[in-house]
Parts: C-alpha cells; sequence; structure tokens
C-alpha cells in the first residue's frame, strides 16, 4: 500500500497501530506545519499510548552538510522535534540527541559486529552521533 504520509488517517481509515517508526523523513518536508501535521497524521492512526520512534539528522551536529541534499527543506535539531513532538500529542518518553553517525557512507566498513559494538558504546554516540533518536507516547485523546 502507498499513500501520502500527511494524509494517514484517510488511507488507514479504521486502522491503529502500536508503534510508528520514521527515519530520515522529516526533513523533507515542506516546513514546520508539515512537520507537526506529519506527526498529528501519525498520532491519528497510534492506539491510545502507542509509541513514535524518530530517527532524524540533526542539523546542530551536521552542520552545513545537512543542506548537501537538494531536498532537505526543514531543519531540524532535537529541542525542534521534541517542540513538534509535543504539539501533535505526544509525551517524550526517551531522546538521544547524538545517536547514529550522519550517514552510512564511509570509510569504515560495514559489519553487524561493528555496528553492534558502536551501539554498546554510548561515548562513540557523542563523538560520532549526528542523529537524534526521538521515543515519544501519544497521549491518550481528550474528551
Amino acid at each position: 500500500m502507498q499513500g501520502d504520509g500527511l494524509e494517514l488517517s484517510t488511507f488507514l481509515a479504521g486502522q491503529t497501530f502500536d508503534v510508528a517508526f520514521t527515519s530520515n523523513y522529516l526533513e523533507h518536508l515542506q516546513g514546520p506545519d508539515a512537520v507537526i501535521e506529519q506527526l498529528g497524521e501519525i498520532r491519528s492512526v497510534l492506539e491510545p499510548g502507542g509509541r513514535l520512534i524518530v530517527l532524524q539528522p540533526n542539523i546542530r551536529y551536521v552542520g552545513a552538510a545537512y543542506w548537501d541534499f537538494i531536498d532537505h527543506r526543514v531543519a531540524l535539531t532535537e529541542r525542534s522535534l521534541v517542540e513538534a513532538a509535543s504539539a501533535a500529542g505526544f509525551d517524550v518518553e526517551h531522546l538521544i540527541p547524538r545517536f547514529l553517525p550522519y550517514t552510512t557512507k564511509s570509510r569504515f566498513p560495514r559489519s553487524g559486529a561493528l555496528v553492534r559494538a558502536y551501539l554498546r558504546v554510548p561515548l562513540a554516540w557523542r563523538l560520532l552521533g549526528k542523529q537524534t533518536l526521538l521515543v515519544a507516547r501519544a497521549r491518550a485523546a481528550s474528551r
């Protein structure tokens, strides 16, 4: 199934999910209002208390290289991501401002063992992490 992410509640009408995950997506939307709208659409298809997981480049750590992609339109930091999630009806449970490197294109070989080792060493995240990880829970709907 394919559809516009900003119309999730329309093409997934009546369906709900426990978890939604986005990765390297929000920066491609038209602007900050579209980010909040997208997170609201995700909220609308989550079960009450469902989780949102976002992996997102953080312009604070990526710097000017953030704009190396012509389709990057929205500059996001961990703070603006938290603000957008809150505005869309989420409560942040966990936030790691510096989690994964910005790109998998590097001089280091790709290996499951290296990835596992990296994930076990949070100090490495502080040195190499340029993407933010956010885990948030959907607030119960107001009555």
